[in-house]
């Protein structure tokens, strides 16, 4: 028998809300770090770069696109866009997981008791999740006019990404 369970469709709006107050504390977490100076939110043309945030870091301009995953506390995976629209007899729109290449850095808070926060070099997690494609969970999300098609990265095989995960350790190179 058919599963016809729908699923909620995703107000872009209303988790954009929820997510500006963890925004926030992320760049005041930022800001306690020495090494981080000038931290500036971006504008809208960079916005539609996929660039949130840039600030200096030991005295270089660096790049970072923002994530909050309300779901990767509890299902262990990061939701990664592949396709931000996609569309039947319409082309569909690259997603942001693959429009990064203006962002050096990509950041995923995960809420929970305590937010956890994950950091990646863009290429590297990009080379990732395509070197591991077909061994990664698919996903879809329904939003109003479109469906959203990604991958999810199991939290536990994250350090295999790259090196810079624990980038709040002291004295870490970006």
């Amino acid at each position: 028998m058919r599963n016809t369970t729908k699923k909620p469709v995703y107000d872009f709006r209303e988790k954009y809300e929820q997510q500006e107050n963890y925004f926030s504390n992320f760049i005041k977490c930022l800001s306690e770090f020495r090494y981080i100076t000038n931290i500036n939110k971006s504008s809208m043309n960079e916005e539609r770069k996929s660039i949130d945030l840039y600030f200096l870091y030991r005295g270089k301009w660096v790049t970072m696109e923002v994530k909050t995953d309300f779901k990767a506390a509890e299902t262990g995976n990061l939701a990664y866009e592949i396709i931000s629209q996609a569309y039947i007899r319409k082309n569909g729109v690259i997603g942001w997981g693959f429009k990064l290449e203006a962002t050096d850095y990509l950041a995923y808070l995960v809420p929970k008791e305590t937010t956890e926060i994950y950091i990646f070099q863009t290429e590297k997690i990009q080379e990732w999740v395509i070197g591991n494609y077909y061994m990664l969970r698919n996903f879809s999300a329904k939003n109003r006019d479109y469906t959203t098609l990604g991958v999810l990265i199991p939290i536990t095989k994250i350090e295999n990404i790259n090196d810079t995960v624990n980038f709040f350790r002291e004295g870490s190179d970006l």
